[in-house]
């Protein structure tokens, strides 16, 4: 419990750049409402600024020198951060914060950068988002499956023709899906909406779930060969780990069928860009659909660009254009929750990275 003599000193740094969107004053004043005891600061535009400053490298200039300086004051104030795209190892700046909310699931930035290493509470949006990526996914498989990029091509064309483009239907298909967390979960829940047989797999014991009849099977992650010969398509839904990484290689993908799509919309690093396409070019697999890609961006030299069996979006899933309400709405509980001493929800576990 914060005691009602003290202010708390908290930090917004939203990444507009990423988001696509500025927070607004209503959001600023929503966070502030949770408390009288909030003392609230943006330093989103210092933030960008700075970081803009270590991309550029070489010599700094003096008003660059201050820049740094001013957002030491900030961070070095800061009891609890709200924000995502900072720079590198800014925890050690900050000597009194507390507890950061990650403007976002995946923490892949802070467990390269060393900032989990800290007695600093690190806590996701993980769910936040899951609605929005999950329809997204469909979305993708519906592109896939309808070969809707094909036909687009033709009316961009100017041609009325519908020649060639007999295309299959979702319903019986297998969907596999690696990683049910929130976005596995409701992308389980659509996918079984258009009759498919949805199989899963987990690392995480499979008594800690309830019952889920949107899943025909739920597997151990050991069984990831058997969703791979078993599906249609194969979502990958999982956080970026020393597990994760390249899980998805040039034997899984000759396991997959002929016939079989790959959907990433995790981390790029989860797969094999190398064996992925081989895979497209080879056509071990039908085709893909990738928002995240390693490297990324994608540059725009990249042989991934010119294949026609290809989806690719530039890391945009979970842009709705609900997010800024829906991050700062969950932000503000766990900043209720953190005033009066209760348990943080997504709460990070920094031995498992995610």
């Amino acid at each position: 419990m914060i005691s009602p003599s003290r202010k708390v000193p908290v930090a917004i740094a939203w990444p507009a750049a990423l988001m696509g969107a500025e927070i607004e004053e209503r959001h600023f004043q929503q966070i502030a409402a949770v408390d009288s005891a909030i003392s609230v600061r943006d330093i989103s535009a210092i933030v960008r600024k700075e970081i803009e400053v270590r991309a550029k490298g070489g010599p700094r200039t003096q008003g660059e020198k201050r820049l740094i300086r001013q957002l030491d004051r900030h961070f070095n104030e800061a009891e609890v951060i709200f924000g995502y795209n900072l720079p590198p190892r800014f925890v050690t700046r900050a000597p009194h914060l507390r507890w950061v909310q990650w403007c976002g699931a995946g923490i892949d930035k802070l467990v390269d950068d060393g900032s989990l290493h800290s007695d600093v509470a690190f806590t996701n949006a993980g769910g936040v988002m899951s609605v929005s990526i999950a329809e997204f996914i469909m979305a993708q498989i519906l592109v896939l499956t309808k070969r809707v990029r094909e036909i687009f091509h033709r009316v961009d064309q100017h041609q009325w023709s519908k020649a060639g483009l007999g295309h299959s239907d979702l319903r019986g298909k297998t969907v596999g899906i690696i990683g049910l967390g929130h976005i596995g979960r409701e992308v389980a829940r659509l996918a079984k909406a258009f009759g498919t047989r949805v199989i899963a797999v987990d690392k995480v014991i499979l008594s800690l779930y309830s019952p889920m009849p949107d899943v025909d099977q739920l597997l151990p992650l050991e069984k990831l060969p058997y969703l791979l010969q078993q599906s249609d398509y194969v979502i990958l839904t999982v956080p970026l780990t020393p597990g994760t990484t390249r899980m998805i290689g040039e034997p899984q993908f000759k396991l997959m069928k002929p016939e079989a799509y790959l959907i990433n919309t995790s981390r790029g690093k989860v797969v094999d860009s190398a064996a992925l396409l081989r895979a497209l070019k080879e056509r071990w697999i039908a085709g893909a659909a990738i928002d995240v890609i390693d490297p990324e961006p994608l540059p725009p030299e990249h042989e991934l660009w010119s294949l026609p069996n290809v989806v690719i979006t530039p890391h945009c899933a979970g842009y709705s254009m609900r997010i800024i309400d829906n991050e700062v709405s969950f932000f503000c509980e766990n900043l209720r929750r953190y005033l009066a001493g209760e348990s943080l929800l997504n709460l990070i576990d920094k031995k498992a990275g995610y």
